[in-house]
């Protein structure tokens, strides 16, 4: 049975990739809150002033909501 052993090139190699992988991770956690964050203001923009005012929003409120429903 061999035993593994690395070297602190190795290491760095590892630390270096997981760092990658957490960028790119985070970027599509960005992309994919950006992308419903647009489709649920295009969605609200899309109703009349009056079925916003039944739901209780004012159209400037939108984005601020949307904001605020997707944390």
């Amino acid at each position: 049975m061999k035993t593994a052993t690395f070297d602190a090139g190795q290491v760095a190699d590892v630390r270096r990739e997981s760092g990658v992988v957490e960028v790119i991770r985070k970027t599509g956690q960005a992309l994919s809150h950006w992308s419903k964050r647009r489709e649920a203001i295009r969605e609200l923009n899309a109703l009349s002033d009056r079925q916003l005012a039944d739901i209780g929003l004012l159209r400037a409120d939108i984005p601020s909501t949307v904001e605020k429903l997707l944390k």
